[in-house]
């Protein structure tokens, strides 16, 4: 079902032609497909076929037919080849791949404590065995990592916001950093196969990324708040809400990605994330009273779960996305405008 802010967005995004230029002849191949990124990117490319503006061979990797159904209950309609498997690098041995997006990840906070073999599996095994696929049968195929500015790890905030040559520590004997150690390790792949085996990488980091797509149960920050948005309830931090973050509504940070894919040169790597930093407490109470028709009254506080207390507590992900802007990007959608957005995305899907 394509929403009334789904509509929107594409439609805003299919005049210009220029962004999704990259894409026109192309087979290109999206693994992920079931999370909020990837679903997003396969949507719009969907939009952009079937309203003739776009000419390209769409494939993606999801892992079950149930979750097929689930996120896709109108799979069998959608101009895209949806390949069921569970492993995803088996179909480039035999289809042709001009490029090939990155975009699973286990992101969920929810994972790390219960199953972080699972967690590195994606972000760095099948990492591996995509671009060695790649490697052997095609290697002039674009490769786009979906990574994360956590990767940077824990740096004084005096330093921040952090560039993409910017780093700090993490702990690896730490499970709760089974994420970010994995992801880094998914960089690191793809720097080495690009200067071995001229595989033309691009690694994107976003930041925190919301917006139609994601599980309402997810586990961050953004879906409690939607879902408590979505009951009129008001919304509750687990914590004191001084940690600061880089709230970006997922149309920018699609016409970020579509930016680097189309200008970036092999090898680079890109941040993108909101250059408006918020702290939690002042986002909750800017939605609990401007979300809804009517203010739900102050924010509240509670314990935290387990979910919460097995996550990466930095204090900020400030990030710089100079770069970015240096390729002509800018942040369209305030984060009141992309909750209330994605507000009424759960609630015509829900209807």
């Amino acid at each position: 079902m394509i929403t009334t802010p789904l509509r929107d967005d594409f439609s805003l995004l299919a005049t210009d032609a220029e962004s999704y230029a990259c894409f026109q002849g192309k087979n290109v191949y999206i693994t992920g497909a079931t999370g909020q990124i990837a679903w997003y990117l396969i949507r719009l490319l969907a939009f952009l076929i079937d309203s003739g503006k776009l000419d390209c061979q769409l494939s993606a990797h999801v892992r079950s037919q149930a979750r097929l159904s689930e996120k896709y209950p109108d799979h069998a309609s959608l101009p895209c080849h949806f390949v069921v498997d569970t492993d995803a690098a088996a179909y480039l041995a035999t289809a042709r791949c001009d490029m090939l997006i990155h975009c699973a990840s286990m992101a969920s906070p929810k994972h790390f404590a219960k199953t972080p073999v699972d967690v590195m599996e994606v972000n760095g095994i099948l990492t591996q065995k995509l671009l060695e696929q790649l490697r052997i049968n095609n290697p002039a195929c674009r490769f786009v990592y979906l990574s994360t500015t956590g990767v940077t790890g824990f740096i004084p905030d005096e330093q921040r916001p952090t560039s993409e040559a910017d780093y700090g520590p993490l702990s690896c004997t730490d499970l709760e950093n089974c994420y970010l150690e994995s992801k880094r390790f998914g960089e690191m792949l793809c720097l080495a196969y690009f200067r071995q085996y001229d595989i033309p990488t691009l690694i994107v980091r976003p930041s925190i990324t919301y917006g139609p797509g994601f599980d309402l149960d997810d586990g961050r920050s953004y879906a409690d708040f939607v879902r408590c948005l979505l009951s009129a309830i008001p919304i509750k931090l687990t914590s004191d809400g001084s940690a600061i973050r880089n709230f970006l509504y997922i149309s920018d940070f699609i016409s970020g990605l579509l930016l680097t894919i189309t200008k970036a040169t092999p090898g680079s790597i890109y941040n993108i994330a909101s250059p408006y930093p918020l702290s939690i407490l002042e986002l909750a109470t800017q939605l609990n009273h401007s979300a809804l028709d009517k203010s739900l009254g102050s924010v509240a506080h509670t314990q935290p779960d387990q979910a919460a207390i097995s996550r990466v507590n930095f204090k900020s992900t400030n990030a710089s996305v100079d770069k970015l802007i240096g390729l002509g990007w800018q942040q369209k959608i305030p984060a009141i405008e992309g909750f209330k957005k994605t507000i009424l995305h759960y609630m015509e899907q829900q209807s």
